[in-house]
């Protein structure tokens, strides 16, 4: 095959992942050794159900079947993530790679010391110290400690950051439809909307508590555009200007496990051209 040609760059890329033991889809046949390896995990099932990608509804119909299961939960949520019970399309099919980066998330697992025992277990390459998430529980209002590091002394290098490092000055929380957003905010838009099914891992990672997204979730019934705007509002307020920046936004759409989101906005940012 031709070295350029996109095709057989894909196909390559997924002969690789297919003899990658890390990167390898996961199904029915590793539900027990997931179990087994994930045991410490039951307190958290709900929580690393979402850092798996995997809907609220769909973890409380899981809460009822199984109702005070909680090991029966976790069994049941795992069997979900390996039916592909979520958006592989963004975020990819199950495999360890996945579940080493829900078990050291803070919104997830929560666990370091698990996530790299995983990873050397099954061909991972381990935790990277500078991102490593302390076992401190948020407090409501604040970052996690892994995007809190992350956001550290660093700052986005594009003009338009600089002019606008507080991202409420951009007016994302006002964007509801193409004709209120201006022609070089479309694409941000759009952006926007692929987020919003994901606003309570957002809020999560942002140190929203679930007393506070089940308020939000029960004022706005089932909008995940407008649960997303009450997110956003709520944090900038509380985290005040100097705190509610982009880079602490995008970084916490890292943490989410919303990567290619979090790299689409800021690209888009950094190519608006304000009008």
């Amino acid at each position: 095959a031709h070295p350029h040609n996109p095709y057989s760059l894909i196909a390559a890329a997924r002969t690789h992942m297919a003899k990658d033991p890390y990167t390898r889809v996961l199904g029915d046949d590793d539900l027990l050794e997931l179990c087994t390896e994930l045991h410490d995990l039951i307190p958290r099932w709900t929580s690393f159900g979402l850092a798996l990608h995997l809907r609220n509804p769909h973890l409380r119909i899981i809460a009822t079947t199984c109702g005070q299961d909680p090991d029966g939960c976790l069994r049941e949520m795992l069997s979900a993530w390996l039916s592909k019970s979520y958006n592989t399309e963004r975020f990819g099919d199950p495999c360890w790679k996945m579940v080493e980066e829900a078990v050291r998330s803070s919104v997830g697992g929560n666990n370091p010391a698990l996530a790299d025992k995983i990873a050397k277990a099954h061909g991972g390459g381990g935790a990277n110290p500078s991102t490593t998430v302390t076992d401190a529980k948020p407090t409501e209002g604040t970052l996690p400690t892994a995007v809190a590091k992350a956001t550290g002394d660093q700052s986005l290098s594009a003009p338009i950051f600089r002019k606008h490092p507080d991202m409420r000055s951009l007016g994302f929380i006002k964007w509801r439809d193409p004709d209120e957003a201006g022609a070089g905010d479309v694409k941000m838009l759009r952006i926007k909307d692929d987020l919003a099914p994901s606003w309570r891992e957002i809020a999560s990672a942002l140190g929203i508590g679930n007393g506070v997204q089940r308020s939000i979730d029960g004022q706005h019934r089932g909008d995940d555009a407008r649960c997303l705007d009450d997110v956003v509002s709520k944090w900038s307020s509380a985290a005040g200007m100097k705190k509610a920046t982009w880079q602490t936004f995008l970084n916490a759409l890292r943490e989410a496990g919303l990567a290619t989101e979090a790299d689409r906005l800021q690209l888009a940012l950094e190519n608006k051209v304000e009008e």
